[in-house]
């Protein structure tokens, strides 16, 4: 029998569409005792919401400690920042994150921001230094393994494959026998190109719980995203001669390297056309790969005919007249060496520009799927006209499509709460509607800027307007 002893704990996020990931847990015990976590801290990467970038919304001296859910930049981009506004707690992360992905993730985030601001003549948001103290202060931690932040609050890691390294968190808070169940899923997929995540316990799925679950697919069912980049990639060797797969560095790359090989080894692409990897990130990642024992996969995805570009030799690769494939980053096209390849492939009738992965609005990419054919525009400061043929393909995406999040909602035979974070604002509400009508939980939420959530061990409490809306 519980306690019935009120102690609450308070969620309230600092984003409203699909970056700058951050969630504010604050927990309120009976006796005074304050504790106050955060899940993620990510940065803004669409350009109209740089202006959020430059402060934090919470004074990092009241955190505790920071739960990662994985190593993209949108969940913990703005560490360096917390920790140069003064956080000296831990950071707690799988180990796949702690110890190989969030060093070379960050490190290229703070040498992007830093040649921007340089431009602009103003300081950049945090330096090597800062970077350097983030990695200081994060620690690895096993999947399945049970561990206590706190001595009132435990947590578990289980694998989640949205990436490698990343994590579904569960939270428990406890006082006297009463206790608050949290689950987050992070930016979620069930699996991906190298291995499938594990479901989760019956000592989980059968608690009194809130879920704290993403969206950024909410309105597309998987029946929708088709595999069909191999059967038009035949097409597309027919008909163009210069071919650019823009790509996440971290994850997509190696997905898209993999399939290639996939496609080299069934026949459906001839290994005698040379495959181009670009991006000083995409390829750090693509060498650390295969030192992550994650799946035999892992160790072994690279095509044939396969090659490193070197920065100096740009030039000379566009200049080629041989039919070839260039894989580089960024994934939207906003930003890395997209920037100089795009300007080159756009404005050519013989160019082939696919983008292999969810482009936000505000964004180059999203802003060129609305864009009609000769279309004059402005691409990395160069004023070119759209003339490439250029489709986008959904079926690499590393997010859950709603029918997969649906299920994962399923299996909770308890479920006090569904809070919907992480996509854009139209999506979340539809997709709410959906759990509401295919899940019917006790309560559902939509967890942004807006509105805080107060939940106790019985489920939700109240919500309150918050003045970051």
């Amino acid at each position: 029998m519980g306690s019935k002893t009120k102690f609450y704990a308070d969620l309230m996020s600092f984003n409203s569409e699909v970056t700058g990931s951050c969630t504010l847990c604050s927990v309120r015990f009976p006796d005074e005792v304050r504790v106050r976590f955060l899940v993620d801290c990510g940065l803004f990467q669409e350009r109209s919401n740089e202006s959020l970038n430059k402060s934090l919304e919470f004074n990092p001296d009241s955190i505790d400690f920071v739960l990662v859910t994985h190593s993209h930049v949108d969940h913990i981009g703005r560490l360096p920042l917390l920790v140069k506004y003064g956080y000296r707690g831990p950071i707690y992360a799988s180990n796949e994150v702690a110890n190989h992905l969030m060093g070379p993730a960050l490190s290229d985030c703070q040498a992007v921001i830093a040649a921007s601001t340089a431009v602009k003549s103003v300081a950049p948001l945090y330096s090597e230094k800062d970077v350097s103290n983030v990695l200081h202060l994060t620690e690895g931690k096993d999947y399945f393994d049970e561990w206590s932040p706190h001595e009132r609050i435990k947590v578990t890691f289980f694998q989640n494959a949205h990436v490698l390294g990343a994590v579904i968190i569960f939270v428990q808070i406890k006082y006297e026998n009463d206790a608050i169940n949290l689950l987050f899923t992070g930016d979620y997929n069930d699996k991906n190109s190298f291995f499938c995540a594990r479901k989760l316990p019956e000592r989980i799925t059968s608690l009194p719980i809130t879920i704290i679950e993403e969206s950024t697919y909410g309105t597309t069912d998987s029946s929708e995203c088709q595999p069909i980049f191999e059967e038009r990639f035949k097409e597309v060797l027919s008909e163009y001669y210069n071919i650019l797969l823009l790509a996440y560095s971290f994850g997509r790359t190696q997905e898209i390297l993999y399939k290639l090989k996939c496609m080299q080894q069934s026949g459906s692409l001839p290994t005698d056309i040379p495959i181009y990897l670009d991006g000083k990130l995409g390829i750090k990642y693509t060498h650390i790969f295969p030192r992550l024992n994650i799946s035999e996969r892992t160790k072994d995805f690279l095509p044939e005919n396969f090659h490193y570009v070197e920065k100096s030799a740009r030039d000379e690769l566009m200049s080629t007249r041989e039919r070839k494939i260039i894989i580089t980053s960024s994934g939207t096209g906003s930003f890395g060496p997209a920037q100089f390849y795009l300007p080159h492939f756009l404005p050519n009738k013989t160019a082939y520009v696919a983008f292999t992965g969810y482009t936000p609005r505000n964004t180059l990419g999203h802003r060129l799927q609305n864009t009609p054919d000769g279309t004059t525009l402005k691409v990395g400061g160069v004023v070119v006209t759209k003339r490439a043929k250029i489709e986008y393909f959904n079926e690499f995406s590393a997010h859950a499509k709603a029918d997969v999040l649906v299920n994962f909602l399923k299996d909770f035979t308890n479920l006090k709460l569904v809070l919907i974070n992480h996509g854009e604002p139209e999506t979340k509400l539809a997709f709410a509607e959906r759990v509401k009508r295919e899940v019917n939980p006790k309560m559902i939420g939509i967890l942004d800027r807006d509105y805080w959530f107060r939940v106790d061990q019985y489920g939700y409490v109240k919500s309150v307007t918050t003045k970051f809306g």
